[in-house]
């Protein structure tokens, strides 16, 4: 729980879905960075963000941060847990990061379900 996990897999793809459900399911947060961006803000994002582990659009995990074989999830995230984290476009300098929780994630469903 509270590790993050970059995902930089072309949109609209079903790699991209399956890339977030699984970052999801094993109790990380994702942090997006679209595949057609320059690698230089995908590693200034992913840094920023502190990833361990970064999904592309290949069959490998680029492994960032320390292995850890041993570790378990003890338990499902809570609603206060990161589910994502996205990142402004940096247009009036350096990219800043906004976590959402799953508690905000689910509000945001709920609210759209009701739209329709």
């Amino acid at each position: 729980l509270g590790d993050r996990v970059g995902v930089r897999v072309p949109s609209g793809t079903n790699d991209l879905y399956v890339s977030v459900l699984a970052v999801l399911a094993a109790g990380a947060a994702y942090v997006p960075v679209d595949a057609e961006d320059p690698d230089e803000r995908a590693r200034l994002v992913f840094a920023e963000a502190g990833v361990r582990a970064v999904l592309g659009a290949g069959p490998g995990i680029e492994v960032t941060g320390p292995r850890a074989h041993d570790r378990v999830r003890s338990a499902p995230p809570t609603p206060g847990h990161d589910a994502w984290i996205i990142f402004t476009s940096g247009s009036t300098g350096k990219p800043k990061g906004v976590a959402v929780t799953h508690r905000s994630a689910a509000a945001f469903v709920d609210a759209e379900a009701a739209l329709f």
